[in-house]
């Protein structure tokens, strides 16, 4: 971890696998969308929607990045200022940066993270 209270997990990127000598592109490919999660540590429902977060993207195979930022962090009170949040929140960022998603406090909705992605996401070359 890079900095404190920062976690950044590449969805799917558990199914980093060798074949032969060589490893899937896929693998090394930048995400075409980032998920950061700002957190309240301690909190059991910001706890229960991390893990259903990562369900919710875990079919996007590596394609979708989700950080864990806790809100008191340095980039975690930043993020409450920016995007106007009582205490913390969800930020759904595209490939290029633009928030395609916002959703504050306890009004995270996982399910929401799945349909905005369903919009910005091209269609999968994967078979």
């Amino acid at each position: 971890m890079t900095r404190r209270g920062t976690l950044m997990l590449l969805v799917g990127l558990g199914a980093l696998t060798a074949v032969g000598v060589g490893v899937s592109a896929r693998a090394f490919a930048a995400p075409e969308a980032t998920v950061t999660y700002y957190f309240i540590p301690g909190c059991s429902t910001c706890a229960r929607t991390s893990a259903r977060l990562a369900a919710v993207l875990a079919p996007h195979c590596g394609r979708v990045a989700l950080r864990l930022v806790e809100n008191r962090s340095t980039e975690g009170r930043a993020a409450v200022r920016q995007y106007h949040f009582a205490t913390h929140g969800l930020v759904l960022t595209d490939a290029v940066g633009h928030a395609a998603l916002v959703e504050s406090d306890h009004r995270v909705f996982p399910e929401h993270v799945g349909e905005a992605l369903g919009r910005i996401l091209p269609p999968s070359s994967a078979p």
